[in-house]
C-alpha cells in the first residue's frame, strides 16, 4: 500500500505548525516499510492523507476528481466549532470538516480519542504518536545540554506570563520563529525540559506533537496537569505541574525514566494496528499524481451573505515532491494580493450595507 501525505491545503504558517507531525508520520510509515510520498499534490487511486483545513467546495472537487482520502484531524471538535473558538473562520472550518469526513475512507485524530468522531465515522481511529526510530535518527544529534528550559511556538498572553515565571527559576531559551527544523530541534535537544504546556489552563487536549518531539530528542516535556481524562496516553511521559508555579526546582535525572518508557512504545505497533483496523484494502498502489489547485483555496468571510473565493496557491508544475530538508522553500509558493482583497472586500461590504439600508427603508 502506498501513502501520499498531502499538505496542500495549509498556508505557510500552518505547514510549519504541523511539520513535526508530518515528519513523524513520514518516518513512521517508512519504518513500517510502506511506500510514502510527501507532496503538495493529490495522488489518484492511492492513500491520500490530508489535514483538516477545508473550504466549502473542497468535498465537491474531491468527489469530482474521484480522489480517495483519509482525514487527519489535528483540532479538537467542540460543539459546532473547534477548540471552543466562536469566530466565523473556525465555524466555517468545522462546517466544511463535517462535510469532508462523510466522503473520507477513514478519519484519524492526533491529539487523543474523540468519541464524537467515533460515532460519526465507522473507520475512525486515534493515531498515537509513539516512538519512531527513524525520526530519532534523523533529528537527534546527541548534543550537550545548555539550558534548563526551552519553549518553541506561539506566545499568547497566558504563555507569556508562564514563561516569565520560568525565567526566574532557571535558564530559559525561547524560539519564537520557526527558522528551520534543524535549528528548532537543536534548541529543544539542548534543554533539560521542554515547556510543552497547553495554550490555557482549560485547554481540552494534550499538546501531543510537542510531547512527541521532545521525547525523541531526549528532553522531558512539562505540561499542565489536565483536569480531564487524557486519552492520548502521552501525559504519563511528562512532568505535570499545576497552574501555581512558585520557586520550584526540577531535577532532570529524576525524570529520565520517562524517555526510556516512551521508547518502548514503538510506532511500528500502534500505527500498524491503526492502519489494519481503519484503512480499507481497496486502495491501489498506482502513483498517479494530479494537480490539486482546489486544495489551496481560501475563503474570506465578508458577511453573513457574501464570501470571496480565491486560489492563493500557484502550483509550480516543475516542483519536485517535497523532501524532508531543513527549510520550507519548496513547500509551495503563496502569493497574497492584499490590495485586491481590500478592494473587493470594500466593494462587497459597501454593497451589502446598501442592500440592507434599502431593505430597511
Amino acid at each position: 500500500m502506498n501513502f501520499n501525505i498531502c499538505y496542500r491545503n495549509h498556508h505557510p504558517s500552518g505547514k510549519k505548525s504541523i511539520f513535526d507531525f508530518i515528519s513523524w508520520l513520514y518516518f513512521a510509515l517508512k519504518e513500517l516499510d510502506y511506500k510514502v510520498t510527501l507532496s503538495n499534490r493529490l495522488c489518484k487511486n492511492s492513500t491520500n492523507l490530508i489535514f483538516d483545513n477545508f473550504y466549502f467546495d473542497t468535498g465537491y472537487l474531491l468527489r469530482k476528481n474521484k480522489i480517495k482520502y483519509g482525514v487527519l484531524c489535528t483540532e479538537t471538535p467542540t460543539g459546532n466549532t473547534f477548540n471552543n473558538y466562536k469566530d466565523a473562520y473556525w465555524l466555517n472550518r468545522r462546517k466544511n470538516f463535517d462535510k469532508l469526513i462523510k466522503g473520507a475512507e477513514f478519519v484519524w485524530t492526533t491529539w487523543g480519542v474523540c468519541e464524537e468522531l467515533k460515532a460519526l465515522h465507522k473507520n475512525y481511529g486515534y493515531l498515537e504518536l509513539s516512538f519512531c526510530r527513524l525520526y530519532k535518527e534523523k533529528y537527534k544529534k546527541n548534543i550537550n545540554k545548555k539550558f534548563d528550559f526551552a519553549f518553541s511556538g506561539q506566545i499568547n498572553d497566558f504563555r507569556k506570563n508562564i514563561l516569565k515565571t520560568f525565567e526566574k527559576i532557571g535558564k530559559l531559551k525561547i524560539n519564537k520563529e520557526f527558522k528551520s527544523k534543524k535549528f528548532y530541534s537543536s534548541i529543544i535537544e539542548q534543554s533539560n525540559f521542554s515547556l510543552s504546556f497547553q495554550q490555557s489552563l482549560n485547554w481540552q487536549c494534550m499538546p501531543t506533537t510537542k510531547i512527541m518531539n521532545s521525547l525523541h530528542l531526549g528532553t522531558i516535556p512539562i505540561i499542565f496537569k489536565p483536569d480531564y481524562e487524557d486519552s492520548s496516553n502521552l501525559s504519563k511521559f511528562c512532568l505535570k505541574i499545576d497552574g501555581k508555579i512558585n520557586d520550584i526546582r526540577f531535577n532532570f535525572k529524576d525524570y529520565e525514566i520517562y524517555i526510556n518508557q516512551y521508547e518502548k512504545r514503538k510506532s511500528i505497533h500502534t500505527l500498524k494496528e491503526l492502519i489494519t483496523k481503519t484503512v480499507p484494502k481497496n486502495f491501489s498502489d498506482n502513483l498517479n499524481f494530479i494537480e490539486s489547485n482546489f486544495m489551496g483555496q481560501t475563503c474570506i468571510h465578508l458577511s453573513k451573505k457574501f464570501y470571496f473565493i480565491r486560489n492563493f496557491i500557484f502550483y509550480n508544475k516543475n516542483e519536485k515532491n517535497f523532501q524532508l530538508n531543513d527549510d520550507f522553500s519548496n513547500l509551495g509558493i503563496v502569493i497574497y494580493n492584499k490590495l485586491l482583497i481590500k478592494i473587493i472586500k470594500f466593494y462587497f461590504v459597501t454593497f451589502n450595507k446598501l442592500i440592507n439600508k434599502l431593505s430597511n427603508s
